[in-house]
Parts: C-alpha cells; structure tokens; sequence
C-alpha cells in the first residue's frame, strides 16, 4: 500500500515530467496540501526521485505562476506582484483558468 506522502510526491513529479505540465494536479496537490503537510512531501519527493522538488518545479514552469507555487512550497507568502493578494484565491483562480 502506497503511503499518501509517497503518493502526492508521485503525483507532483508525474505533473513536471515529461511533455508539458499537468498544471491542474500540480496545483491541486500543492494548494490542498501546502497547510498540511507539504514539506513532508516535499523531502519524501527528494528521497523518492534524488532530485530537488523546489528545483523540478522552477525547470518546469515560469513567471508569476512558478512564485507562487515555490512560495508555497517553501512555506512563504509571494512576494512582489502579489503583495496584499490572498495566494490561495490567486491558485484558485489559476487552477479555474486552467479547468475552463
């Protein structure tokens, strides 16, 4: 039985890797997931893949959209452009843009 660390480290790799981005599961994973357990997930994920998840994550995407998922993952509010921007309704709304 997979463990849900195991299992949210693999679906945050499968999302990066590979031909495009699956940008709704990135998303999904690291906006439902950043609260609560997110940098377990996130040293799970190195120790799966040997690999920097803060790193896969910039290699893969960019702009505004790469801030502020490392943000999150780093435990950080964005900074700069999303000053006063609550960053859990700037996702959700990037994650609807994606969906429609």
């Amino acid at each position: 039985m997979v463990k849900p660390h195991e299992y949210f480290a693999k679906k945050i790799h499968d999302s990066i890797y590979g031909w495009g981005t699956d940008d709704e599961t990135l998303i999904r994973v690291i906006v439902t997931r950043h609260e609560i357990d997110l940098p377990l997930i996130k040293k799970v994920y190195e120790e799966m893949y040997d690999a920097d998840m803060i790193e896969d994550i910039i290699d893969d995407t960019s702009g505004d959209y790469q801030t502020l998922l490392v943000s999150l993952v780093k435990g950080e509010y964005a900074q700069g452009s999303f000053i006063g921007v609550n960053i859990r309704q700037m996702l959700i709304i990037l994650l609807l843009c994606i969906i429609f």
